[in-house]
């Protein structure tokens, strides 16, 4: 007999083992398990094609892809499947979904952690366009990330400042700019990476106490994404400022694209489950 369960139903039991400090192993297994069945959701198969299709077209593994259009597309072109992902994914009236006209009128129609989401996700497109021409665009494309950011922190419940969290992410962000700054030359540089590194550590502040608070399938998916990001943006931050790093093009969008890819799934908190 087929039964239909929601992943929320199983969150509100997992935060009742959290108020009440019983949570063990088997319940992160459980939300694991959940996180793992938005992987299947089929909505994310254009994400899986363009990927492919980046790392097949221009080899990452060895070196940064051409500073070109055809380039800076095939680059975005994950993340837009995963605007359209978020997009589906909360779409109210399934029927609609052919009539493009009322679906692209009504985009931006979907519940407000969504939204913002969707958004950050845009302006991370936008900034890895700019990145393609990583010398001459690079601040541009700081910008578009930095706004990304914004909305990413945004869409998020407010952090719990009490949190062990708070002090972790604080050393972790003077520790990485004190690492970088020595390579940054200009005044005007140091300003821009003082503002992105407390953005996006605030960011992940924000993420890592929700999860803290409220153990369940979105907050571990936004947090793990959280966290990625920020490793891509050292690594980046590393590689211009401080020396060569063996790979960091593979490096970098590996780790980028499964950021953007959990916080996406981070949007499917309704997401149907049939056993």
């Amino acid at each position: 007999m087929t039964n239909t369960t929601l992943i929320s139903g199983e969150e509100e039991n997992i935060n009742a083992k959290t108020q009440s400090n019983r949570y063990t192993m088997t319940d992160i297994d459980k939300l694991w398990k959940q996180v793992v069945r938005r992987m299947k959701d089929k909505y994310l198969a254009p994400f899986y094609f363009f990927t492919a299709f980046y790392y097949i077209t221009y080899t990452p593994f060895w070196d940064y892809p051409p500073a070109t259009l055809t380039a800076a597309l095939v680059k975005v072109l994950p993340i837009w499947s995963l605007v359209l992902y978020v997009k589906l994914n909360n779409y109210s009236n399934t029927a609609e979904i052919g009539n493009l006209k009322i679906f692209f009128v009504n985009f931006f129609q979907v519940s407000d952690y969504s939204k913002f989401i969707l958004v950050g996700l845009l302006f991370s497109s936008l900034g890895d366009a700019f990145l393609i021409s990583r010398y001459t665009l690079f601040i541009p494309g700081m910008i578009a990330f930095a706004f990304a950011h914004a909305f990413y922190m945004h869409a998020m419940p407010p952090g719990h400042i009490e949190s062990r969290f708070t002090q972790i992410c604080f050393l972790c962000g003077v520790d990485v700019y004190l690492f970088i700054s020595s390579g940054i030359q200009s005044v005007f540089m140091h300003t821009i990476v003082v503002i992105y590194t407390f953005l996006i550590f605030l960011v992940g502040w924000k993420a890592l106490t929700n999860f803290e608070k409220a153990r369940n399938v979105s907050n571990l998916a936004s947090a793990i994404g959280i966290v990625l990001f920020i490793f891509s943006d050292f690594i980046i931050a590393v590689d211009k400022w401080k020396f060569s790093v063996p790979f960091s093009q593979c490096i970098v969008m590996t780790s980028y694209y499964a950021s953007q890819y959990f916080l996406a799934l981070s949007t499917g908190s309704s997401l149907k489950i049939y056993e």
